[in-house]
């Protein structure tokens, strides 16, 4: 693995980089000494995609979105940064 990526790796360092802005979940890495574990197994047994995965492409996303595998291709295609 990269040395970049070494200490994300770290279930104490995926609270400092997590972009969920729901704090009250039980599986955001600030609540979970497990990391993005938990939020991600809780995403993939419901066959979406996390949030911090639409947050990198628009930070200031509406909450209210599609999570789903497709919803995420069509949000990806609508927030294609251009050049």
């Amino acid at each position: 693995m990269e040395e970049k990526y070494r200490n994300i790796t770290q279930a104490c360092d995926n609270k400092k980089f997590c972009t969920c802005v729901d704090r009250t979940c039980g599986f955001n890495p600030a609540n979970s000494a497990l990391g993005c574990t938990p939020c991600v197994a809780k995403c993939l047994a419901a066959s979406e995609i996390p949030s911090c995965f639409f947050r990198r492409q628009e930070p200031d996303m509406d909450r209210k979105q599609d999570y789903t595998f497709e919803g995420f291709a069509n949000f990806t295609l609508k927030h294609k940064k251009q050049g």
